[in-house]
């Protein structure tokens, strides 16, 4: 069978890297002791796979794993087992059982929704900050961004579906930023983040909450 779950990754683990999550992941589906599915060959892995990697730094309540099990277990066994598993600063929220013919979950996700706090070292004038936010949607978004033929200029304005400013009041700054998200990548939040800083002469540093992902074919 085939299982798609939704997991959180908190403070505690907000500085581990994805690949440390993988590695914790399947140390945590072997204490739980779930009939997890190996692939073929000379050195079998589990059949376990993630939608997207989460940056360095930023917390989510949207990681989604996707596994495959031997045994038909149902979701609410799997969901209780792995949390007795994980450490502090990870649960697992929700689990599915879903078609075995579906494309992998890198296949299907297409968007992400991020909320961003900005902790400001001047109190913004909300007015003039929308506006000037405003305008920087409407133009070119053009940043420096590493890759493995080197640092290229790209655009980010295609891959930013949405910008909201919820709250500008004291020293915090509160945004709902809505990305595009798939195979082929996504968008860089934080080039982005720090591009629209910039553009809006604001001083001071930023924390990124992963709040949902939307996939094709699924609903989550």
């Amino acid at each position: 069978m085939r299982i798609i779950a939704n997991f959180h990754k908190g403070e505690a683990l907000r500085f581990i890297s994805h690949l440390d999550v993988q590695r914790l992941v399947q140390r945590a589906m072997r204490r739980a002791r779930l009939p997890l599915r190996y692939s073929q060959g000379f050195n079998p892995h589990p059949l376990l796979a993630f939608a997207s990697a989460l940056s360095v730094g930023h917390t989510s309540d949207a990681e989604w794993m996707d596994v495959r099990l031997e045994k038909e277990t149902s979701p609410q066994v799997f969901l209780e087992r792995m949390n007795a598993a994980l450490p502090a600063g990870m649960r697992v929220l929700r689990v599915m059982e879903i078609e075995e013919t579906l494309p992998a979950l890198t296949a299907l996700i297409r968007s992400t929704n991020y909320e961003v706090l900005l902790k400001l070292d001047a109190p913004p004038d909300e007015k003039k900050l929308k506006e000037t936010a405003a305008a920087f949607m409407r133009a070119s978004i053009l940043v420096d961004k590493k890759t493995k033929s080197g640092v290229k200029q790209v655009d980010l304005q295609p891959f930013v579906l949405q910008l909201d400013i919820i709250e500008a009041a004291e020293d915090v700054c509160r945004l709902f930023i809505k990305g595009v998200l798939n195979a082929a990548g996504g968008l860089p939040v934080d080039l982005f983040i720090r591009s629209l800083m910039q553009y809006c002469a604001l001083g001071g540093s930023y924390r990124v909450h992963r709040s949902a992902v939307a996939f094709d074919k699924i609903e989550v």
